[in-house]
Order: structure tokens, then C-alpha cells, then sequence
């Protein structure tokens, strides 16, 4: 038998294996020193706090998908990617996109303030904190400081060079923890989080203008680069919309019906569930959508991507369901260790969610379609995945209380699986073997994880 031919990409393996010695340090820096700060800030400030910035992150992120264009793809994508006027025309949307989320946030905060807030005291819920309308009318700046990130940054991503990017990304976070660490020692209310916030968006800002080569900057305003990347992206807006829906919509949801301490212990669960969530997905987005965008750009037959494909998704579904096996089997040990007791429910809901590991490999799916241009698929693959957790979120919260809207989220991501295959189906191709092969390392992962349990518990 003939073995397929792997197709090649203009991303050399020199390359690929620095990006992804890049990604890894890089993600693994970043969360360690977050997860630092956590602990320390933790012990400092009240849990409601961290509720209330997760709606506030959350509130931010939704006005930032819901405008979003896809900028960065476009940079990433369009065989234009490396011309000065498409790049200064793509910053310009940047910044305009910026502005205009800045001013919807800061009226949203100052109708909250006003009239949602007052009305939300009656019923003890997370929205009911006095402190959440104030941190959104601060935290209105954010926006505008990101949306004056170089555009460089895309084209760092484009050529697959992280280094510097990694770098950015790390001091960023210092800068913002430091600021929290030290403001911390003199006060505990929630400005702690919003001065180290808005200090990691100006570092990152400088650094990004300041430490990467590229264009120079400057605006374009061309009409017909405008509507070249809105084409491409207005698909991209549908499915980042969609995709905020999913990952971030459970916090607006949860803190209807949960107190703002209770929805603290959620947050923090799902930043330790998502430590390898994000890590694969930088992969997918920074490394592996360029790969794949550059392989079909030289292939007669899109089909012929398949080799390529699935030798990605075997490694990824192999990490992230021995992941999914290991933080399930670690969960109660781990929050014993690292919080106090005020926290210790943080462990049930973290094995919980812990599930939605197994799901990250079919993430892939969605980048083959959109580095061939079908970010329409892209769109409805998200699409049914919100409207998947919409509807069974309330109905499990409903029958179950708060542990069954958490397993509704858990699992929310097998509906991805359903809709992508059938594009990749229509497609593409689809091995049912090579999609599930990587489930059989789940087990290994919960069991280590128990072995490690059992022979520290006579030493915690």
C-alpha cells in the first residue's frame, strides 16, 4: 500500500518546532505566574471579587466578538498579508474597531449604573454588586489601548515568528501582577484587578510598537482593502459572536442565578480547567491554521491535506484527553493544596469541567475550513454549538441546579464534533478511527493522576 503523501507548507520544521517550543514556554510562563498571583490575591481579596471582574471580562469580550472582523485572520490568510497599504488599512479597522467598543462600554456601564444595577439589588445575584458598573465605566479604556496594538503582531503570527510575541505577552502579564500585588498591600477593593488590567493592555500597547520589525505605522483608509477584509470577516463576526456564546456566555447566564462569591469559584475552576484548553488552542490558531493555510494554498487537491490533517489532530486529541483524564483524576488534591478552605468547592466544579478537554481537537476542523475560505462554516458550526448550550443550559439548571449547568457546559462541545463532521464529511473526508483514537489516553491520564493522589496524601 502506497503511504499518503504529507503535504508541505512554506512553514519549514525549523520553524514549526521553534513556534511551538515558543507557544509552550510562553503559555506555560504566563499561566504560572497568573495562577502566582491568583493564589496570593486569593487570600488577599474576597471571592465576589473575582465574580465580578468575570462578568466584567466577560461583558468586554462579548462587545469585542460581537464587532469583531477577523482582522488578524485576514492578515493571516490573504495573499496581500505582506503589503504595507493592506496592513495600514487593517490597522485602521483595528483602531476604529477599538473606539467603537470603548464608547458601547462605557454607556453600557453608565446604564447599568443608573438603571440595571439599582433594579438588581432585589434579587442577591452577581449583577447586583455595587461594584460591577464602576469597574465596567474604568475598564472602558481597555479597548481603545488594545485597538492601538501594532498590526505587526499580526504579521509576526502570519510568518509563524512567536518569540517576540511570547515575550510581549509575558511582560505584559508582570507589569499587570506586579501593579496588582503592590496596590493589594494598601487596598482590597476591586480597583486591585482594574489598575493591573489596564497596566497590562499600555505595556503590551508599547511593546508591541516598540519591540516588533514590520510596516511602519499609519493609517489607510482605502476603500476597497475595507471591503476586501470585511468580506472575509463578516463570517468571522457571526462565528466569534458564537464562539463568545459558548465560552464565555455561561458567566453572563450563571450570574443570574448565582451570588457573586458563588460565581468567584466558578471563574476560578474554569481558569484551571482552561489551562490546556488554551494552550491547544494557540497552537491551533497561531501555528497549526497557518500550516494549514499555507499547505492548501500550494495543493491542486484540498483533499490531499488529509495526512497533514490528522497527523495534527493525533497529537493534539492524544495531549488533551490524557489532560482530561489527569485534571479529573488531580482535581481534589490540587485545590486542597493550592487554596484555602473558603475554596475547596472550586474542586467539584473543576472535575466537571475538566471534561471539556476531550472535545479541543475538533477545533481543527473549523481551521481546515476556514483556511479554505469557508468561514460561512465556520460561522454555523459555532452557531450550533451556542444555540446547543442555550437551550440545555437553563433546562439542566432547571432540573439539576448549578452542577447540572455546569455539566451542560462540560459536554456543550461534543456539538461541535456533530456539525463539524458533517462538513468534513461533505468536505473534506472523515476516519472514524483517526477521530477517536485519541479517547484511549484518557484513562492514563485519570490514573496517574489517582497514583499521584494516593501516594502524596500521607504527606498533605
Amino acid at each position: 500500500m502506497v503511504k499518503p503523501h504529507m503535504p508541505s507548507s512554506d512553514i519549514s520544521k525549523k520553524q514549526v518546532n521553534r513556534a511551538s517550543i515558543w507557544i509552550t514556554l510562553g503559555h506555560f510562563s504566563s499561566q504560572g505566574i497568573r495562577l502566582l498571583s491568583n493564589l496570593v490575591l486569593t487570600r488577599i481579596l474576597a471571592p465576589e471579587m473575582f465574580g465580578v471582574m468575570a462578568l466584567v471580562f466577560t461583558i468586554i469580550t462579548a462587545l469585542n466578538m460581537m464587532t469583531d472582523l477577523g482582522i488578524k485572520q485576514a492578515v493571516v490568510q490573504n495573499k496581500k498579508g505582506d503589503n504595507d497599504l493592506f496592513l495600514k488599512a487593517a490597522w485602521t479597522m483595528q483602531v476604529i474597531h477599538g473606539v467603537v467598543v470603548s464608547i458601547f462600554l462605557l454607556v453600557f456601564g453608565m446604564i447599568m449604573l443608573i438603571y440595571i444595577q439599582p433594579a438588581m439589588v432585589v434579587y442577591k445575584n452577581a449583577y447586583a454588586h455595587p461594584d460591577l458598573p464602576i469597574a465596567l465605566i474604568i475598564m472602558a479604556i481597555v479597548p481603545v489601548i488594545t485597538g492601538f496594538n501594532s498590526i505587526k503582531i499580526a504579521q509576526c503570527s502570519r510568518k509563524v515568528q512567536l518569540g517576540k510575541l511570547v515575550l510581549i505577552e509575558l511582560l505584559a502579564a508582570i507589569s499587570g501582577i506586579a501593579v496588582m500585588l503592590v496596590y493589594a498591600q494598601y487596598s482590597t477593593d476591586i480597583l486591585v484587578l482594574i489598575y493591573g488590567s489596564i497596566v497590562s493592555a499600555l505595556v503590551k500597547m508599547a511593546l508591541s510598537h516598540l519591540y516588533l520589525s514590520g510596516v511602519s505605522i499609519g493609517f489607510a483608509f482605502n476603500k476597497e482593502l475595507f471591503k476586501e477584509i470585511y468580506t472575509f470577516g463578516k463570517w468571522i463576526v457571526v462565528s466569534s459572536v458564537m464562539g463568545f456564546l459558548i465560552n464565555s456566555g455561561d458567566k453572563l447566564i450563571l450570574g443570574i442565578w448565582i451570588t457573586s462569591s458563588a460565581l468567584g469559584f466558578y471563574s476560578i475552576a474554569v481558569i484551571l480547567a482552561s489551562f490546556i484548553k488554551q494552550l491547544v488552542e494557540k497552537f491551533i490558531s497561531t501555528l497549526f491554521f497557518p500550516m494549514l493555510s499555507s499547505a492548501l494554498r500550494k495543493l491542486d487537491d484540498k483533499n490531499d491535506i488529509k495526512p497533514l490533517y490528522y497527523s495534527i489532530r493525533f497529537k493534539v486529541d492524544t495531549f488533551c484527553c490524557f489532560s482530561a483524564g489527569f485534571i479529573y483524576g488531580i482535581s481534589d488534591l490540587l485545590i486542597s493544596v493550592l487554596y484555602d478552605e473558603r475554596y475547596q468547592d472550586v474542586s467539584a466544579i473543576l472535575k466537571i469541567l475538566s471534561f471539556g478537554c476531550i472535545w479541543i481537537g475538533f477545533q481543527l476542523a473549523g481551521q481546515l475550513l476556514l483556511a479554505d475560505g469557508k468561514s460561512k462554516k465556520l460561522s454555523s458550526i459555532a452557531f450550533f454549538q451556542a444555540l446547543s448550550l442555550y437551550l440545555f443550559m437553563p433546562l439542566a439548571y432547571y432540573l439539576f441546579g448549578f452542577y447540572g449547568a455546569v455539566w451542560a457546559v462540560a459536554l456543550n462541545p461534543f456539538i461541535r464534533f456533530l456539525v463539524s463532521s458533517y462538513y468534513m464529511k461533505k468536505l473534506f473526508f472523515f476516519d472514524v478511527y483517526k477521530e477517536a483514537r485519541g479517547l484511549v489516553f484518557y484513562p492514563v491520564g485519570a490514573l496517574l493522576a489517582y497514583f499521584i493522589t494516593i501516594t502524596t496524601s500521607n504527606f498533605i
